[in-house]
């Protein structure tokens, strides 16, 4: 990673801090930025406050940024999720359904037992005090 030492001078440009190699030069933001001589990584996106909160680990400082990137981002991908969830056809949830109807056949027991002794004794035990007992029934 290059440009630690302008961010290091407290400019705050975040095109200072880049990958490069022998072809090409990376800018790293706006997954991680410069500010006020620190180095912040993206955290997380706030979606109410339409911000984007980028932590300083180093420091322990966290901070918020309006960035359209991001919020262009969010946009996208909620319209793709919204029109992949709307393009699963009739016939594979009915697939899903018989599918999952199988599953549950051939997790059901062969035979259920029941351990009526264990209540029978308990009523037993409970017999001596009604309230008890009515609690457990």
């Amino acid at each position: 990673m290059s440009g630690i030492a302008a961010a290091k001078k407290g400019t705050r440009s975040s095109s200072e801090l880049y990958l490069e190699s022998a072809r090409k030069r990376i800018p790293l933001a706006p997954l991680i930025k410069n500010f006020d001589g620190g180095i912040y990584f993206f955290d997380s996106y706030l979606l109410k406050k339409k911000k984007t909160a980028y932590l300083n680990y180093a420091d322990g400082k966290k901070l918020e940024e309006a960035n359209k990137n991001f919020d262009t981002l969010y946009k996208n991908l909620t319209t793709t999720l919204k029109l992949i969830q709307t393009e699963t056809s009739a016939e594979e949830k009915i697939r899903g359904s018989r599918s999952e109807e199988a599953l549950e056949e051939i997790l059901k027991p062969d035979e259920l037992l029941s351990f009526n002794f264990l209540s029978d004794k308990l009523d037993a035990l409970l017999a001596k005090k009604i309230a008890a007992s009515f609690f457990w029934k």
